[in-house]
């Protein structure tokens, strides 16, 4: 029995060691570098094609389980957001630079192919999406009581509008 409790108290011991250990080897970074993007900055600007038109703005980007960006997803159409599709191309289709000191995000796609695009689904919902989903849904149930209490509201206005008729004596 006390040879046993020495070795619980090593294993103890041993494990947040180990797991110190591992944490003073993470490479810790201080500073965004020149070349890199913040996403919070990459998302919704423009998108141009070869001969600068603008055909679109960045709608999302996808990326796998191990951290590499795979595709880019583009809302391209419409007016104010509204009668836009998205439409989703490899990550390499799309070029990075930048002209008169303003980023460039470039794509060697026509406005007529867009069109004919298909178009991508997402199908994984973010906070903001299940938010707006409940939202619409809570306002549409509101909207219907609304309507239910009007009916309501017009009826008992019938009721006491009706005047009794006079009883002759």
């Amino acid at each position: 029995m006390k040879r046993i409790i020495p070795a619980v108290m090593a294993i103890a011991l041993a494990v947040p060691m180990a797991a110190q250990a591992a944490d003073n080897k993470t490479p810790y970074l201080s500073t965004q570098a020149a070349t890199e993007w913040r996403m919070a900055n990459y998302l919704g600007q423009p998108v141009v094609n070869s001969e600068g038109e603008k055909i679109g703005k960045i709608y999302d980007v996808l990326f796998s389980k191990e951290g590499h960006v795979k595709t880019v997803v583009i809302g391209v159409g419409g007016f104010l957001g509204m009668g836009s599709k998205l439409v989703a191309v490899p990550f390499e289709v799309v070029t990075y630079g930048e002209k008169d000191g303003n980023r460039v995000i470039t794509a060697a796609i026509t406005k007529e192919s867009l069109k004919t695009a298909p178009v991508f689904t997402l199908t994984e919902k973010t906070t903001m999406d299940k938010v707006r989903d409940k939202a619409g849904a809570m306002a549409e149930k509101a909207g219907k009581k609304a309507s239910e209490l009007k009916e309501q509201a017009v009826k008992k206005i019938d009721e006491y509008s009706k005047k009794p008729e006079k009883q002759e004596d």
